[in-house]
């Protein structure tokens, strides 16, 4: 997914630290006193409590707007990537906001990571989400600058140090226990018509993209005033994209009749392949290929700079010479990683092992390369139609780039059955 004008020159300041607060060790009472000062004390805070009409906050809560006062008048959402330009660029201008609307304006920060070209910013944010939910609200705002302000610097093991004073973090971060958190965001964002970062929902109201403090206030002060978005203008019907003629390969699950054929380029290491594997493929047999609607083709488009995607392509057409080339395929999408974990040669002998392959024929097809120009050919054939990244599918010769949702191939399906 790619940032839109001014959505997406980045400054390295100093990194925020979080700060430790000084733990005063009062003298010890004696034991018979200790119970008096407790229950003074309670007196004290409720009896201030009534007079202030409220509890005193901190200034960063405001970051969550005034709502135990009720004097929030609207929200902003703001969906936001921690390794976009144009993010960090709005920090200031949210910033400015707060101090000008303080408690009217509730601003909070959702995760839309651009996965596609910001390949450190999925892994930022489930590392925020774990400061958040960890330490809380507070130490996430900490947090969350830090990120901003050293934004050249996100890789795992710098993740790990800017939270090296929130116990339990690594565990939470290595396990991504707070993955699905984001995802959702990010699902909520996509079906909130949000395609890029930054982008702010001011009530009904979607804003798109870094604005300077002006244009953003005047979209507030009419929220203030009780005035609703206004009428968008009707959008232009979409051209259907032009139909390539796009060879299906040998690779083909479903009826040889079915009326839309789904031709995939993949690569088995890619992690945007795997996505759509786990999420949507499935969807596409149960709904079109098992109803005789579609059938599915695989070709491979192993990219370079994925040590283990030719090999495991390569390894692929070796099982497909014995009839299993599905099941090897689903077993390389199911263990392997993005980095390439369980896609090395070792592993690859093993699955035509495990799925009851003859494993001699096996390792003589793989350690002799004889399968080596077939995926070349693919990826040729694939460079040829207009493939440019991985996965790309042609439905009924029409191009969808990326692991879209299924509703997008329902779409471009259906449309090819009416």
């Amino acid at each position: 997914m790619a940032d839109s004008t001014d959505q997406h020159e980045a400054a390295t300041p100093t990194a925020h630290r979080k700060r430790k607060r000084r733990r005063v060790v009062p003298p010890r009472a004696p034991r018979g006193s200790k119970r008096l000062l407790h229950g003074v004390l309670i007196a004290l805070v409720i009896v201030s409590s009534l007079a202030l009409g409220m509890v005193a906050r901190p200034f960063w809560d405001s970051r969550a707007g005034d709502t135990q006062t009720g004097q929030s008048a609207i929200t902003i959402i703001e969906y936001s990537d921690f390794q976009c330009p144009f993010c960090q660029r709005a920090v200031a201008t949210v910033r400015q906001i707060e101090q000008a609307y303080g408690g009217r304006v509730t601003v909070v920060y959702k995760h839309f990571p651009l996965e596609s070209i910001h390949p450190d910013a999925l892994n930022a944010a489930i590392a925020a989400e774990c400061v958040r939910e960890i330490d809380g609200e507070a130490a996430f705002w900490t947090y969350h600058d830090t990120l901003f302000a050293n934004q050249q610097a996100l890789d795992a093991a710098s993740l790990k140090r800017y939270a090296a004073d929130v116990r339990g973090f690594d565990t939470c971060f290595d396990g991504k226990e707070t993955e699905d958190t984001v995802r959702e965001h990010l699902s909520e964002g996509t079906q909130r018509g949000v395609r890029g970062t930054p982008s702010f929902w001011i009530q009904d109201e979607l804003v798109v993209g870094a604005l300077p403090f002006d244009q953003l206030k005047a979209v507030i002060d009419r929220k203030l005033g009780g005035e609703a978005a206004p009428a968008p203008a009707p959008a232009p019907r979409p051209e259907p994209a032009a139909r390539t003629d796009v060879a299906t390969g040998d690779n083909l699950l479903g009826d040889s009749d079915a009326p839309v054929t789904i031709v995939e380029f993949g690569d088995f290491q890619c992690p945007y392949c795997k996505r759509f594997y786990d999420q949507t493929e499935q969807q596409l047999v149960d709904t079109y290929v098992k109803t005789g609607k579609a059938r599915l083709a695989y070709r491979h488009f192993p990219l370079s700079f994925h040590q283990n995607a030719q090999k495991s392509a390569e390894a692929s057409e070796c099982a497909a010479d014995q009839g299993e080339f599905w099941a090897y395929h689903n077993i390389l999408f199911e263990r392997g990683q993005g980095d390439g974990t369980g896609l090395d040669t070792a592993s690859l002998k093993a699955y035509a092992l495990e799925i009851g392959l003859d494993t001699a024929a096996f390792d003589s097809c793989l350690d002799s390369g004889a399968k080596a120009a077939l995926a070349q050919q693919d990826f040729a054939d694939g460079s040829a139609a207009g493939v440019s990244g991985t996965p790309s599918f042609f439905v009924n010769g029409r191009l969808i780039v990326g692991a879209q949702p299924f509703s997008a191939f329902q779409a471009a399906i259906d449309a090819e059955l009416a």
